[in-house]
């Protein structure tokens, strides 16, 4: 734990989700797998065939996608902290809410 002060460690609280979060990755790309294609292409990868959540916590969450040549991702943030799954939906629903609104969404892909 080289890169976390041990103070900082110590000090830490669980992320909110860790005991919802399995169920929610699971929701989301059953039930949100066209809101989360929407968000790969708009983000820069127009080519993107399919995108699945990989890992989700309080601050976002990583999108994996395929596109014809290859797998990628990386990370997108919520606007701000979520603490549950209503936090959730609410959360990816602002996500595609800015994107449509052409205003950027903080993100690594």
């Amino acid at each position: 734990m080289g890169w976390v002060i041990p103070a900082d460690y110590v000090a830490a609280s669980v992320d909110p989700l860790a005991d919802e979060a399995s169920n929610l990755i699971r929701e989301l790309n059953t039930t949100r797998a066209e809101t989360l294609l929407l968000l790969a292409r708009a983000l820069g990868h127009a080519e993107a065939q399919q995108a699945t959540v990989t890992t989700l916590d309080r601050f976002g969450f990583h999108l994996r996608f395929t596109t014809p040549d290859r797998v990628q991702g990386g990370r997108v943030a919520f606007t701000g902290p979520v603490r549950n799954e209503s936090d959730v939906r609410a959360g990816l629903a602002g996500l595609v809410a800015q994107v449509n609104a052409g205003l950027p969404v903080l993100h690594s892909l």
